[in-house]
């Protein structure tokens, strides 16, 4: 395979710190590799993805070499095009008004003739099976679609290497698979190399050639993915030993650590099978006055468009934390936005109890909520705020700019900012989004004692896992309406394919009373029910 990218003992330095974002890395990208890159929230990662393209490389002093070997002249538009970068955030990169125009606006850039470009877009959209979409504004199309036409606005372009930043972080579970399913075939079928940062690693280790994990800096050598696997799961107290699959933590807990540990759903299901008898471990946990009632509520944004919302009823238990699941564009974000006063309901009531409970409400982007200029300025601001950002290991962070901070650490300092508000109902819109899993366990903890100190949280989230381990009720929204609403450990246990892993690898054979409520406990009557 021919090398695109070279890094060799590269570190990079952001204006005025003495200690680098990357740290002395090297590394090796070839044509058609697919790697995933790793790591806690803060440790770099998003800065090494931009600095293997020049053109969005940040501002800063650079040591070390960064050799690209795609084209002869790579300054030129041409060979910028050779590298693409899909964002976090869809909404960021889009740039025109319709999708075609959308897929069309870089091959123009690049000078291609009227002809190609219609060749180019036709062909991109049939592949990724976005061609019914091409003549939609894009503000009328979903969050998952949106990240589907930034894939294909820049494979239209053809490049040697595709680098993504968290590009499901946003998504809800059924997208994710969707998205990273069509990711795997631009790697296999195309040929293009890929590189993706990604907290939620279940569904990629399969699937990906090498695993990086990044750490303060610095990163570890490339290790093929079940290996890399089994180098966590040999020690416990890793901070990334729940982000491993679910197929991968039965294995582990049941004393099955060879080189053959599963890593899919399938692999889970045939190890459960060739188990030997006795007890069966299951190392995911999955748990079993109204503070307000909605009564079919119904909601839309202008006359002329549908409903949002659709007839919701919906009551939330007072001391409970509530999971609200639900696809892109389901109206789970709408919802919030009435319960907080943002928005007001077109037909239908919601019913508080009195006293109205006093209510703070953590944004989907928690950047509307910086208005200070330092981050120590921020969490001074709210009473209560700075003992938790301390405990959020937001302290080396203290005297940058919010609008500095990457993605999980705005999130963990707007986290941090509504707590302090000490509330009676905490609304938080896609809390675990860009959190690497020791700070999602983190936050589990925060939330858990809130409640056990009188409060009441209502998220949403598309990080089934979480929800599932932490919460103790989940509802579906779907189709503007609640369609299931149960205590988690029914929820998942009902459902076949908006559920855990670990869920789909019993099959089933779990009855409600048998899913464990603590962590390891032992399954005994499993094989009884084979």
């Amino acid at each position: 395979m021919n090398e695109l990218v070279q890094l060799s003992h590269f570190s990079f330095y952001y204006p005025k710190r003495t200690s680098p974002a990357v740290r002395d890395v090297t590394l090796t990208i070839k044509s058609g590799e697919f790697f995933l890159l790793c790591g806690s929230s803060g440790c770099g990662k998003s800065t090494l993805l931009r600095s293997l393209k020049p053109q969005i490389t940040p501002h800063g002093v650079i040591e070390g070499e960064r050799t690209f070997k795609l084209s002869k002249n790579f300054d030129t538009d041409q060979t910028a095009s050779e590298i693409g970068f899909v964002f976090q955030d869809p909404e960021n990169q889009i740039v025109t008004d319709t999708v075609s125009h959308e897929l069309s606006f870089g091959l123009e850039n690049l000078g291609l003739p009227p002809a190609e470009i219609r060749q180019r877009v036709a062909e991109t959209a049939l592949f990724l099976g976005i061609d019914h979409l091409i003549q939609k504004p894009v503000n009328e199309i979903s969050g998952g679609e949106k990240q589907l036409l930034n894939l294909a606005a820049i494979l239209a372009m053809r490049p040697k290497l595709l680098l993504l930043d968290e590009p499901t972080a946003q998504l809800d579970p059924v997208a994710a698979k969707h998205f990273l399913e069509l990711l795997l075939r631009v790697n296999r079928e195309m040929g293009i190399a890929v590189m993706v940062s990604e907290h939620c690693m279940e569904d990629l280790l399969p699937i990906c050639d090498q695993v990086c994990l990044m750490e303060r800096g610095a990163l570890h050598m490339p290790l093929p993915p079940r290996e890399f696997v089994r180098n966590i799961m040999e020690n416990s107290s890793h901070p990334f030993w729940e982000a491993m699959p679910a197929a991968s933590r039965i294995a582990a807990q049941n004393g099955a650590l060879d080189e053959k540990i599963p890593l899919t759903v399938r692999e889970g299901r045939v190890f459960l099978q060739n188990f030997p008898e006795g007890e069966i471990k299951l190392p995911v946990c999955l748990k079993m006055d109204s503070i307000f009632s909605c009564k079919e509520i119904w909601f839309r944004y202008r006359k002329e468009l549908p409903f949002v919302l659709r007839g919701v009823d919906f009551s939330l238990h007072s001391g409970k934390i509530h999971a609200l699941l639900g696809g892109n564009g389901a109206g789970k974000s709408t919802l919030f936005q009435l319960l907080s006063g943002e928005l007001f309901p077109q037909r239908g009531s919601i019913k508080w109890k009195h006293p109205k409970p006093r209510t703070a409400f953590l944004w989907q982007e928690p950047k509307a909520m910086f208005s200070r200029d330092t981050v120590r300025e921020e969490l001074v601001s709210q009473n209560g705020a700075l003992e938790l950002g301390l405990k959020m290991g937001l302290k080396p962070l203290f005297e940058r700019h919010p609008y500095d901070l990457s993605g999980g650490e705005q999130q963990r300092l707007g986290i941090a900012l509504v707590l302090g508000i000490q509330p009676d109902l905490l609304l938080l819109d896609e809390p675990t989004k860009g959190l690497d899993p020791w700070n999602k366990k983190l936050l589990a903890e925060l939330l858990d004692r809130y409640r056990q100190q009188g409060g009441t949280v209502l998220l949403t989230t598309h990080d089934v896992e979480f929800a599932a381990r932490f919460c103790d009720e989940c509802s579906l929204l779907f189709g503007g309406r609640i369609v299931s609403s149960a205590p988690t450990r029914t929820f998942f246990s009902a459902n076949a394919l908006y559920t855990t892993n670990a869920a789909r690898i019993m099959n089933g054979k779990i009855k409600n009373g048998l899913l464990c409520e603590d962590v390891g406990q032992g399954l005994k009557t499993y094989k009884n029910q084979l």
